[in-house]
């Protein structure tokens, strides 16, 4: 898909690293600046022990929105954890170094988009045929790990922009592309902007609100931010009691 020129423009700003069997990339919930190609192997998702997907030669890792155009630099936590199934390779670059370069070359930004939203589709099959193959104990377990692990990410990405809140507002576009790609509903945007500690009416305005006790939302000071912060971290705790237990 990608023109040899611009796959060797990547390929120079890459390192390349080598996982034996077993070595973990990266953990869940650890902070990451890596966005990874497969080029060698194969590589376990696993989302709170259990086996989401399965990546291979051709794939890539951590990409978190690029496919979307968000170019979000810097660490994103990350929603689950990778393992190596085999001995594999990967080229590895820094998010925020391959953000830059995708901003000087406009054309290789248009290739690596392309090339991205197929390796989506491949990831897609990927997972139904794992589905499909028997090899999941209980599918229905496999389907709420996916998806708190879709959720986890978006609000992850939603923190990333939150916290530039001029890239917020350049960048709404490409959120909402994002959104419509990943099925985000409105209901799981509003879930993520409190476990972020904001409000709809927050995002809209590009201005962080008070959350009162109605859901409904005025400007905060910075002391308010932190301490909404903790609440839509304890938001976000609820839902997984909720999740698990009820």
């Amino acid at each position: 898909i990608m023109d040899p020129i611009d796959f060797a423009k990547l390929v120079r700003a890459s390192t390349d690293e080598t996982f034996e069997p077993g070595e973990s990339l990266v953990e869940q919930g650890e902070q990451t600046e890596n966005v990874r190609l497969v080029i060698e192997g194969e590589f376990k998702v696993i989302r709170d022990k259990q086996v989401t997907y399965n990546v291979v030669e051709g794939n890539f890792l951590s990409e978190t929105g690029l496919h979307a155009g968000l170019l979000l630099p810097g660490h994103i936590e990350s929603c689950c954890s990778i393992v190596a199934a085999t001995k594999g390779r990967t080229l590895t670059w820094k998010r925020s170094q391959l953000v830059d370069l995708l901003h000087k070359e406009k054309g290789l930004r248009r290739a690596l988009k392309v090339t991205l939203s197929w390796d989506l589709i491949r990831k897609l099959k990927g997972q139904r045929s794992i589905l499909q193959s028997g090899l999941i104990d209980n599918p229905d377990t496999w389907t709420q790990r996916r998806t708190e692990q879709s959720q986890h990410r978006y609000t992850n990405i939603l923190q990333a922009m939150l916290e530039n809140p001029e890239y917020l507002q350049k960048r709404k576009r490409e959120l909402e592309k994002y959104r419509l790609i990943h099925n985000i509903t409105d209901e799981d945007h509003e879930a993520a902007l409190l476990r972020n500690g904001w409000t709809v009416q927050g995002f809209e305005r590009g201005h962080k609100e008070r959350i009162n006790d109605e859901g409904r939302g005025k400007e905060c000071d910075q002391d308010d931010q932190r301490n909404w912060s903790m609440q839509g971290f304890k938001l976000y705790l609820r839902d997984i009691y909720v999740n698990f237990f009820e």
